[in-house]
């Protein structure tokens, strides 16, 4: 699994490095952020990506969110939520002997509790399956860990109710428990 802020994916070249370095390295799920892919953008065809692809579009000048899934992942589409602002997707699918909730994000660059709560809301409400939340979420939860540089601050109301949600749904940062001071 892998995930990745896009910073665009309009050019077929661009897309075809993507989709040749998944296929190199064996990636079976690649979550997407910042993708400036529009809703029917011909770059979201299964042919061009060569699996099966959940996408959230808004324009191609910003946002967007895409799950790519490998067909050899097996994985059953079983209920798909997007937003019209291209700032998140959550899908829910299973492999016949698990079911899981895979909320991609492109979180928006200012300070947005309420973006995040609504969120997990939305979350909560298709039931207590086994979450993964991902993606660029604008914010840093630890000013001192995760800046490189400038004014120390406070961490922003949109980190603290990350922090609030992640302990309500068991969720972890998987850099953060690998690297615990990088």
């Amino acid at each position: 699994m892998i995930t990745w802020n896009a910073r665009g994916l309009n050019d077929a070249r661009k897309t075809h490095k993507v989709v040749a370095y998944l296929q190199r390295h064996g990636v079976d799920l690649a979550l997407r952020q910042e993708t400036h892919l529009a809703q029917g953008s011909p770059m979201l065809t299964p042919r061009r990506m060569q699996g099966n692809i959940l996408a959230s579009g808004y324009t191609s000048h910003s946002r967007g969110v895409l799950i790519w899934a490998s067909r050899s992942l097996g994985l059953r589409l079983q209920e798909v939520e997007t937003d019209p602002n291209g700032r998140y997707i959550v899908v829910r699918c299973g492999n016949g002997a698990a079911t899981f909730l895979f909320v991609g994000i492109y979180g928006p660059n200012f300070d947005n509790p309420k973006f995040y709560y609504d969120l997990a809301a939305k979350a909560g409400n298709w039931g207590g399956f086994p979450q993964v939340w991902e993606g660029d979420f604008n914010c840093t939860l630890d000013p001192l860990l995760n800046r490189s540089g400038g004014a120390r601050r406070r961490p922003a109301s949109a980190a603290r109710a990350l922090k609030e949600i992640a302990e309500e749904l068991g969720l972890v940062d998987l850099w953060r428990c690998r690297h615990p001071a990088k």
